[in-house]
């Protein structure tokens, strides 16, 4: 909350129950203090590169920032370099396979800082200091979290974000994955040896190909040769051995079923081959994300699945091999529903798992 405005020749100073936030009326930088009027972190330069990005005349953004000497830097998402700490460090926020980018950073100090940019970004720290820089864009856009320790900056976090409900008490249990089961009797023999041992389960997940060959790719739709009555099997796992099931669904749609044929009627895939020589659904677009869990609801969820395993939501081409690759792929599509696909580099995961979200 707001308490008071005080000014001198050189700075605004906006007074909170929490933070004190000094603004330079000549460079327009922000000092951001705690109730103690101590530093915990300062803006330094800010820069706007003229750009034109996939036809779009726009701006490169950065915004530098001079740190303590001490403090640890923890955040930005999930990756596969075993860093904790990202100082004098330099990270590409792109998502795919195996890296999922959550631009929201973490100090040792008790203040978060989350970078609200969704284009292809950059935390970069070394000796002259922190920046975010991001590949589009037309201003600054960041917000900060005070607090006296990480905790309170989670949960500052989470007062932006929206909180996280808590899964189910089930799925805190055991989660027997492997590469794919290849028929319903496979599936529950396995989950009846785990009851006849008295190792405790609680979900099962089967991965793909419960739908057929790639030319069926994420029907949303048991193949019935293999998967027989899929209602009977769910109730089979409820009721007789007390276990949930999750399964895989993929963007990426196979080219002969129902609906790779409904989302191409109506314009809602993208022109580029996945690998399984379907096509990407584009889920920034409000249709198409009802049409998905539209099926995902008939084939699916009323034959009793209880959860899903939301695969490849780069979302991921021909190649996944690094993040690289896949923002090339994805770039070559170079629109969307929304625009340019290098102003909405990062945003796919967001849009396709709120879609079933909000259906669910």
């Amino acid at each position: 909350m707001l308490l008071k405005i005080t000014q001198s020749d050189e700075f605004v100073l906006l007074h909170s129950t929490q933070l004190t936030l000094k603004i330079n009326l000549h460079t327009s930088q922000i000092t951001f203090l705690n109730q103690a009027g101590e530093v915990l972190l300062n803006e330094h330069d800010r820069e706007f590169t003229a750009a034109e990005v996939l036809s779009e005349k726009t701006f490169h953004v950065r915004q530098k920032f001079q740190l303590t000497t001490d403090e640890g830097l923890y955040g930005l998402g999930q990756y596969q370099d075993g860093i904790m700490n990202f100082r004098d460090r330099d990270v590409l926020l792109v998502q795919a396979n195996q890296v999922a980018v959550v631009p929201f950073l973490v100090s040792s100090r008790g203040w978060g800082l989350l970078w609200d940019n969704c284009s292809k970004s950059r935390f970069h720290d070394d000796s002259d200091g922190m920046f975010f820089w991001s590949e589009v864009g037309e201003a600054v856009d960041y917000y900060f979290v005070g607090g006296s320790c990480p905790d309170e900056a989670i949960a500052g976090y989470r007062h932006l974000t929206g909180a996280a409900p808590l899964l189910p008490k089930w799925a805190y249990g055991y989660q027997q994955s492997k590469e794919r089961y290849v028929s319903r009797d496979d599936l529950l023999e396995t989950v009846r040896e785990y009851r006849n041992r008295k190792i405790p389960l609680d979900l099962i997940i089967q991965d793909w190909r419960y739908w057929g060959d790639n030319d069926h790719w994420s029907s949303m739709e048991w193949d019935e040769t293999i998967f027989p009555k899929p209602a009977e099997m769910t109730q089979i796992l409820h009721d007789e051995l007390h276990t949930k099931l999750m399964v895989s669904i993929w963007p990426a749609l196979g080219p002969k079923s129902a609906i790779f044929k409904d989302m191409q009627e109506r314009g809602l895939l993208f022109d580029n081959d996945h690998w399984n020589g379907g096509r990407v659904y584009d889920a920034f677009s409000r249709d198409a994300r009802e049409l998905y869990w539209d099926y995902v609801r008939r084939g699916l969820f009323k034959n009793g699945v209880d959860a899903f395993w939301m695969d490849g939501t780069e979302p991921e081409f021909k190649s996944t091999d690094t993040p690289e690759d896949t923002e090339n792929e994805i770039l070559s599509c170079k629109t969307n529903t929304m625009g340019s696909w290098a102003r909405y580099l990062n945003v796919y995961s967001l849009l396709t798992t709120s879609g079933i979200f909000q259906g669910q």
